[in-house]
């Protein structure tokens, strides 16, 4: 193998639950024979603030039944499933959401030491959703005091077509936010306003200057010019959503406050701010601290989801918070190994774009707007596109051709190699596959077309007597994105992210690195605002606070393909080649607009997006994979992949002590351990099949299931690395790397 060309940051992110693992299997044992422990249990006033968070219907069904008004058995048994799942939520998964898991930052020492602190002394970030934010100043844009009085310009996403201006609208279905291309005629006037406007004016400093420009148009007319352009999104407010620097509510407040003869909405937003920014000012709180919000709330008229109206995030405080650098050597092995094993992984949709456009361009510069136009230009579609809804009016066909999957099962040479090693295992009767680094075939050992940074989850595990460590895979545009969301609140935070993106500028000084900002659904903002880590921005669909000369608009950007066969994005005012940035962990590829998907893709044009140990082919041969490792890296868990029909017997069982005989039978047949994850895309439920109420909270999930796949949970021995005294808590370490330019 070559030469590991990268180094490891020395700073890592821990991410661990509010509460250890070892209290939930105590909890599990206590209910078997003592059923009051529930009540106990979720009198816990914590506990229920954190189910109040992500679910207040939850919670009051919780409080009906603590005192005595909830008496049908069939829905108290609901109700206790549903409480489990919460429980073991903020038990087990360390994935950070509201108070259930969290994060903070370690450092590599001489040591392997993570103790956790007490939950009173943890730190938590509370703001208002993005989903209500975005509701409420879509109804406080109608008041004519706060409208009169604010700066419109024009919509970030224009663009032209012959003697036709298209951009991109946006309408609410819920929580859904849909997108239609919109075209309308070219006209003097239209072009007037929209070029007078492009840095933001306000309503009336439009309509003077139409009106000094077309002396045949009277001032109410241009207004309701004016008002209707606004209406149908050609010109946009600057109460649009800020994802990127400040905090929204905060730009809100900021804008509102210079705003004269609108005192009762300024003193109610003054003590909505107070309220919430208090909610932080210590660890617990009362859930009538938030009902009060919600009754401010009301004031304002617009209709809000309580599910949906505060996110928070937690950062857990931790006494000591090391891991022992001598690891740093297993890492780098490890890592090496999912390199070589690696396929590329390049975006189909990207690779079609290239053949079309040379086809349909050659090696011509065109407009990126015009070059993404579905008529005009190339359809850049995948099936995920598929909110991109036409109107009537306008443009009246997209593209929308669905790929059919294939039902064949083509081996690579790795997945020759591990079925082979699965079927040793299963005739040996092994529950693990030792992987022979030197006998490894070879897919790749290429690292010039990997990323400048990168990230890894890991999990640091003590199993069968020995400390091993879980390295799945890693891979994204920069070591940044997983911790972008944070990087607002905390300034910690803040000041990793910008050493991270300072290499990353320090490889790509010859081209623009810009971040893009976009809201593609109003709560997406929640995970996708964050700070200031590029010097420019591409602004689409979304305010940019940046000054107008580091914005990069989507119409001064231009694409090609040169001989080469890349991509070249290009500033036309800029004269440079732009990389564009999505520092965030969002999932961009499902429904969104074709112009955003084709950004996030070509953060990585030409290079890998991940690098793992891929067994998608593997899993469609075989129900039990069992564990892969290498020395004392586990490159993947055992696993279990059932149908419906594999568990259906289960699910008729009504007498409990049948269930559990029928339960250890499916055990002994496919070595099932106790404790297992049930795993839905990127979620996962911990089981113990020896639990009662896990088992039956277990049966709710796979009744709604086609297909099931069951994980090993590999954090049931004491001795775990995270610990706070005797307790044990699971745990995800972000391990990023970077490039040693020297190599």
């Amino acid at each position: 193998m070559s030469v590991f060309p990268y180094k490891l940051f020395t700073n890592y992110i821990l991410r661990t639950p509010l509460y250890p693992v070892s209290d939930l299997f105590a909890f599990y044992k206590e209910i078997e024979n003592n059923e009051s422990v529930f009540k106990e249990k979720f009198s816990n006033n914590l506990i229920q603030e954190a189910i109040f968070l992500s679910s207040p219907p939850l919670y009051f069904s919780l409080k009906n039944w603590l005192d005595g008004n909830l008496s049908d058995p069939k829905k108290i048994e609901k109700l206790k499933n549903s409480l489990t799942k919460y429980l073991t939520r903020m038990s087990s998964r360390c994935t950070p959401f509201g108070l259930y898991a969290g994060y903070s930052i370690g450092a590599f020492s001489s040591e392997n030491n993570i103790t956790v602190g007490q939950s009173s002394d943890h730190t938590r970030y509370t703001k208002l959703d993005m989903y209500y934010l975005v509701s409420l100043v879509n109804d406080l844009i109608q008041d004519s005091r706060i409208r009169d009085n604010i700066h419109f310009s024009s919509n970030s996403t224009l663009y032209h077509v012959n003697n036709e201006l298209r951009y991109i609208e946006y309408k609410y279905f819920g929580l859904k936010r849909s997108h239609e291309i919109v075209s309308v005629e070219k006209t003097d006037v239209l072009d007037f306003v929209l070029s007078f406007s492009k840095n933001g004016k306000l309503l009336s400093e439009i309509a003077d200057e139409l009106i000094n420009k077309f002396t045949d148009v009277d001032y109410n007319d241009a207004i309701e010019f004016i008002n209707e352009l606004s209406k149908n999104q050609l010109l946009i407010s600057e109460l649009e959503p800020l994802l990127i620097g400040n905090d929204y509510f905060t730009q809100l407040q900021q804008i509102i406050a210079k705003i004269d003869n609108i005192d009762d909405i300024k003193a109610t937003i003054k003590d909505i701010a107070y309220r919430v920014e208090n909610l932080d000012s210590k660890f617990e709180n009362q859930i009538s601290d938030y009902t009060n919000i919600h009754e401010l709330l009301k004031g304002f008229k617009t209709a809000f989801d309580s599910r949906f109206l505060f996110q928070t995030d937690l950062k857990i405080e931790t006494i000591e918070n090391t891991l022992n650098k001598n690891i740093i050597k297993d890492i780098r092995e490890g890592i090496m190994i999912l390199n070589h094993v690696s396929p590329s992984d390049q975006s189909y949709s990207l690779s079609n774009f290239k053949k079309q456009f040379i086809e349909k361009f050659g090696e011509s510069e065109i407009p990126l707007s015009l070059a993404l136009d579905s008529e005009f230009g190339i359809a850049y579609t995948d099936n995920s596109f598929h909110n991109i809804l036409p109107d009537d009016s306008f443009i009246n066909h997209i593209v929308l051709n669905r790929q059919n999957a294939s039902s064949d099962i083509r081996l690579n040479k790795i997945d020759a190699y591990l079925h082979q090693k699965i079927s040793d295992a299963y005739r040996k009767n092994e529950q693990k596959i030792i992987i022979d680094k030197d006998k490894l075939p070879q897919i790749n050992d290429n690292w010039n077309n990997l990323p400048e940074t990168m990230s890894f989850i890991t999990e640091f595990i003590f199993t069968d007597g020995e400390q091993k460590i879980l390295l799945n895979g890693g891979g994204g545009s920069t070591a940044a994105n997983l911790i972008g969301r944070f990087t607002i609140a905390d300034r910690e935070i803040r000041n990793y992210a910008e050493h991270i993106t300072s290499i990353d500028k320090n490889f790509n000084e010859d081209v623009i690195l810009a971040e893009i900002t976009h809201l593609s659904d109003a709560r997406v903002g929640n995970i996708t605002s964050r700070s200031n880590l590029y010097e420019y921005e591409i602004p689409y669909l979304a305010k940019s606070a940046k000054k107008t000369e580091n914005q990069i608009t989507i119409s001064d950007l231009a694409v090609s393909v040169n001989h080469s066969g890349e991509i070249i994005l290009r500033s036309i005012s800029k004269n440079k080649k732009v990389i564009p940035r999505l520092i965030n962990a969002h999932n961009y590829s499902y429904n969104n607009t074709p112009i955003y998907v084709f950004l996030c893709e070509l953060q990585l044009a030409e290079k890998r997006r991940s690098i793992q140990l891929d067994l998608a082919n593997i899993s469609k041969l075989y129900k039990f994979i069992p564990r892969i490792e290498y020395k004392n890296i586990i490159f993947k868990k055992a696993s279990w992949n059932f149908n419906k029909e594999d568990l259906n017997s289960l699910l008729k069982i009504k007498d409990q002590n049948q269930l559990f005989i029928a339960i250890n039978d499916l055990r002994k047949e496919w070595k099932i351990p106790r404790y297992i994850s049930l795993i839905e895309a990127d979620n996962e439920l911990l089981i113990d099949l020896e639990s009662k109420r896990s088992i039956s909270v277990m049966l709710d999930v796979i009744s709604k299931k086609e297909k099931v796949t069951f994980e090993e949970f590999l954090f049931s021995d004491r001795n775990q690395i995270v610990k706070r005294g005797e307790s044990n808590f699971t745990n995800q370490v972000i391990i990023s790397i970077y490039k040693d330019q020297k190599n």
